[in-house]
């Protein structure tokens, strides 16, 4: 039994040596993370060939691109639009709302609208950033602790596979936005999170125990596992997801297959997410989707395509939903033992396939069949490896693909050159027996005999052909001194052959040897070919041969050929025409010395200086420079210029890092010490000097005393200084915009008289009841009063674009030569701030106040009035006028804002404000009628909301009171006011159909 056993071991010593022996090597080399990202390449694959899963239908994504931003005519979302996007999404009634937007600062206008937006709904979450650039988190959603983050975590190949869950820093826990949403609607439908393993961190949502990733679980090596992090399992790209975009949102144009039902709102039951899909968003992540495996597209249309952030926090929270109350798996690996049988259990696969098919004696000596079994040996079980691990991986396994792959193919090919090398020791030991079997016939050995003096003399044939066609010349002698062999090139230089008959005392005569630069016979003795007889190697480069008037500069090297029995042989000798080669040394030392004269006699400072900051060499206008004697002083005191020569060390640090990074330095100004202590200015340019093997040698450059220029510099900044503060306070008094209105450059080029035409929108604000509150109030207390109140308005003004044309006392005219919209929004923002500042006036003596603003666009007349020794600039129009009539109109209706119909049809987005016609007015000394707006874009939230819930109710009330329906405008104004009983315009025109019905009645 035993020997049996013997027997069948050492059929398969093959087997049991190569395979075991090639999955180690595998798994050492896997375990270093060699085959990390090949692995990951073959999981993306694997992602990409899943069939597509349905769509989430829990899961709403609200996407904001380049289409969204230019439908609003700005760059970046302002704050007004993203406040009214959250109210119309809170009217959906999801059950959690997520925005992947930054937003720790304000984009104005709209910031107040959007900070109330954020007080008022507690199922919205904002995000920051936590990792490495951090970004602050919404201020008021922090305080209200309604934030996530929105941090992911790359691969090292800039691809995201893991999601991040949570992190904890400095004792407090937060969740990334994925989780967040995802725990929000668990906990609606009752799904709470338990604790299965504390220690281990193993926690149950529902259906699912999740189990946090550890850094080295499928074909990740020592990867970072900070925070929480799990396995993703995408659901797909952003087609897996209900997405619209957010000026379907602000225009109500949902789909209605996606409303259920009308009372309870298109998103409600779901989670909405909001974030960038525009490229300029530059929120986009390479993940699995981003290449393909194998593409035929040129290479230039091979760009990896690119996930929107907010599509892979989707998946995140898709896949926690889906795992907690679908039982969709999570992506699971195994252990490293289980791996490592894993790849050795397909290097025996390999190896016994191959093994198998190696032994069919058909195949033993075919070609053609060899590769055959190599296909079959690899092809085979290759799919069988893929097949299973693709199987594995809708069952949510990620097993290794890549390290088993190379065993299998390892193995298959290690056992191949095993059965050779059997192979090969079988056929040796044939040789052996053959010749010893024949080692006794003479005729075989004298045969042999004959055979190698053929092979020698065929191989001093191919040494002759070899020497003849080498490029420098070389010439043989015997162990007697005569010239034995010269090569075809030694003849060209030597200008002969080989000279029979010639003794070593007459190779120097016969061949023309020369001392360089002399008409000295070169010494026989040190000739490098006689050397070498004496066994020595040598070489000389100063020897000549003379061709009648021709010298020809040589370089020799001369070697020794021994014999058997140690003696010398031959002696050769390599010889080459370097006259080129001189005359490159004679340049050089022509430019050197033409450099030293250059060095020596420059006007500017030359140095030469060491990569740790020391002088090497300086010429004397260098030690003039820095007011030394001599360079040899400068040299030898300033050891460390550091500190000796720069009065800011740091400068030469800069300097240093600079060399090293660009390899060269123009224009490096720094502030030098000279001898003496006094300062200079100086400007430096340099460059690396490296030797031929690339090293750094020294950094060499020019200086050059700049103090003068410096000096005219200065005083040029602090003149400029001058007339800056000059201009700015000019500008207190003639806004730069009014010149530049004018075409002109300053105010000195001003003349009484300049006037242009211009197309502008004009806007007037004033004070509600001022000389009331003014007779209450001291002389110096209304000048502190009006001066504070009007710095809180001039910032509004200006922030858009316009500029104050003149104070009126309390009241403010401003100038919009820009888009209508600027004057709007400035009115806007007014309001907004007068708010801010009425929440300091809250004592009997300091009442809150009110202004109204009136804004009209037209065509003016722009320019200055006056007489020769005093001029103001003003504007004359109608255009002026009717604005001061719609600021008038707001005291007579009780509102904060009124716009003329030639101001509303000039706005580029007017449903970016709420806005509302409450008028038509007759202006004085026109026929014309002219339509008033309200625009109450700033008027408390409540108030704001009902006049919106009533916009239509009240312009059709409106409507029929223009054509005198007045008991039906009766009935639509009493509408407006049960919602809205504060509308202080639609109480005014429930009177006015009172009063004209009374009228009506009487006459």
């Amino acid at each position: 039994m035993w020997l049996k056993l013997r027997q069948r071991i050492w059929k398969w010593r093959g087997v049991l040596i190569t395979a075991p022996t090639v999955a180690g090597v595998i798994i050492a080399a896997s375990s270093t993370g060699l085959f990390q990202l090949l692995e990951w390449v073959t999981h993306d694959q694997l992602v990409r060939l899943r069939p597509k899963e349905a769509i989430d239908p829990r899961i709403v994504i609200v996407t904001i691109d380049e289409s969204d931003l230019n439908k609003i005519g700005v760059g970046q979302l302002p704050d007004t639009v993203l406040a009214r996007l959250i109210e119309k999404l809170k009217a959906q009634k999801p059950i959690a709302i997520g925005l992947d937007l930054y937003r720790n600062l304000p984009v104005e206008p709209g910031h107040q609208a959007l900070v109330k937006v954020f007080k008022s709904t507690p199922n919205l979450i904002g995000v920051g950033k936590l990792v490495g650039e951090t970004v602050p988190p919404p201020p008021t959603l922090s305080q209200l602790g309604q934030i996530a983050i929105a941090d992911l975590v790359l691969d090292a190949d800039g691809k995201v596979r893991r999601g991040l869950l949570t992190v904890t820093e400095q004792g407090k826990t937060q969740e990334s936005l994925g989780t967040k949403l995802a725990l929000m609607y668990l906990e609606s439908k009752g799904v709470k999170l338990q604790v299965v393993d504390a220690k281990k961190r193993h926690y149950q949502l529902g259906q699912a125990i999740f189990k946090p990733f550890t850094g080295n679980e499928a074909s990740y090596i020592r990867a970072n596992s900070g925070g929480y992090q799990i396995l993703l399992n995408y659901r797909g790209t952003q087609d897996n997801f209900r997405t619209i975009s957010m000026t379907d949102i602000l225009e109500d144009r949902i789909p209605q297959d996606w409303v259920r039902d009308s009372s309870a709102g298109a998103f409600a039951g779901k989670v909405v997410l909001i974030g960038a899909a525009g490229q300029s968003s530059n929120d986009f992540f390479l993940t699995p989707y981003s290449s393909r495996f194998f593409t035929f597209l040129p290479s230039s249309k091979r760009s990896p395509k690119r996930m929107p952030g907010v599509v892979i926090h989707a998946n995140l929270t898709s896949q926690i939903l889906s795992a907690a109350l679908d039982g969709r798996p999570l992506i699971k690996s195994w252990t490293e033992p289980i791996e490592w049988l894993w790849i050795l259990g397909w290097s025996f696969t390999g190896a016994t396939v191959r093994w198998l098919l190696l032994q069919r004696s058909r195949f033993k000596n075919n070609a053609y069949h060899r590769w055959i079994i190599l296909g079959i040996a690899i092809l085979s079980p290759t799919g069988l490896l893929l097949t299973v691990t693709y199987v594995s991986f809708f069952g949510g396994w990620w097993i290794p693909v890549i390290s088993p792959f190379l065993a299998l193919v390892g193995s298959t090919i290690a056992i191949a050159g095993y059965h050779r090398v059997e192979l090969q020791r079988e056929k040796t030991d044939l040789e052996l027996i053959l010749e010893t079997t024949t080692e006794h016939y003479d005729t075989l050995t004298t045969e042999l005999q004959n055979q190698a003096e053929e092979a020698a003399r065929e191989s001093e044939r191919r040494l002759a052909q070899f020497l003849e066609g080498v490029s420098v010349g070389v010439a043989v002698i015997d162990a007697n001194g005569n010239p034995y062999f010269a090569n075809q090139k030694a003849q060209e230089l030597l200008g002969k052959g080989v000279v029979a008959n010639t003794s070593i005392e007459q190779l120097a005569e016969v061949y023309q040897y020369f001392i360089a630069g002399t008409n000295q016979v070169y010494p026989v003795e040190k000739l490098p070919i006689v050397r070498a007889l004496k066994g020595e190697r040598t070489t000389a480069d100063d020897i000549e041969i003379h061709r009648g008037d021709k010298s020809i500069p040589i370089e020799a090297w001369g070697t020794p050929i021994y014999d058997e029995s140690g003696n010398v042989a031959y002696a050769v000798v390599a010889f080459q025409d370097i006259t080129e080669r001189k005359r490159a040394e004679e340049a050089r030392r022509q430019a050197e010395e033409k450099y030293r004269s250059i060095f020596e006699n420059a006007l500017e400072g030359i140095f030469q200086m060491t990569p740790d900051g020391r002088y090497l060499s300086a010429n004397p206008a260098l030690a003039q420079l820095f007011g030394y004697d001599s360079p040899e002083e400068l040299i030898s005191t300033l050891t460390e210029i550091e500190h000796q020569l720069y009065v800011e060390p740091h400068r030469c640090s800069e300097f240093i890092i600079l060399m090293q990074q660009k390899g060269a330095v123009s224009g490096f100004e720094f502030q030098a010490y000279r001898k003496d202590g006094s300062m200079i200015w100086v400007r430096q340019n340099a460059r690396t000097v490296h030797h031929a093997n690339g090293l750094l040698l020294y950094y060499q450059g020019f200086v050059e005393d700049i103090t003068e220029r410096k000096r005219s510099e200065a005083e040029r900044v602090k003149f400029t200084n001058q007339l800056y503060q000059l201009n700015q306070a000019n500008e207190r008094f003639v806004p730069r915009q009014f010149l530049q209105l004018l075409n002109k450059e300053s105010i000195i080029d001003v003349q009484l008289g300049d006037q242009v035409q211009l197309h502008m929108s004009v806007l007037f604000a004033d004070i509600r009841n001022f000389t009331t509150l003014s007779e209450k109030m001291t002389p110096e207390e209304n000048f502190r009063f009006i001066n504070s109140y009007l710095s809180q308005m001039e910032p509004a003004i200006i922030e858009n674009n316009g500029f104050i044309d003149k104070y009126i006392g309390d009241a403010i005219m401003a100038l919009f030569s820009g888009s209508a919209d600027d004057a709007v929004r400035a009115g806007i923002d007014m309001l907004h701030r007068l708010t801010e500042y009425n929440t300091t006036r809250t004592s009997p003596e300091r009442l809150p106040i009110q202004i109204g603003i009136g804004i009209n666009t037209g065509s003016l007349m722009l320019g200055t009035v006056g007489g020769p020794n005093r001029m103001d600039s003003t504007v004359i129009s109608d255009a002026v006028n009717l604005a001061s009539r719609m600021e008038g109109l707001t005291k007579e209706y009780g509102v904060s804002m009124l716009i003329s119909h030639h101001t509303f049809t000039h706005l580029h987005h007017p449903v970016m404000y709420a806005f509302r016609v409450i008028d038509r007015v007759q202006v004085k000394g026109k026929s014309e009628r002219v339509s008033v707006f309200e625009i109450f874009e700033a008027d408390p939230p409540k108030l704001r909301e009902s006049k919106l819930l009533t916009k239509a109710t009240f312009e059709k009330g409106l409507f029929l009171y223009t054509r005198h329906a007045l008991r039906e405008a009766t009935q639509l104004f009493e509408a407006c006011l049960e919602l809205a009983p504060e509308d202080k315009v639609a109480q005014i025109y429930l009177k006015r159909c009172q009063h004209r019905a009374i009228a009506s009645l009487a006459d």
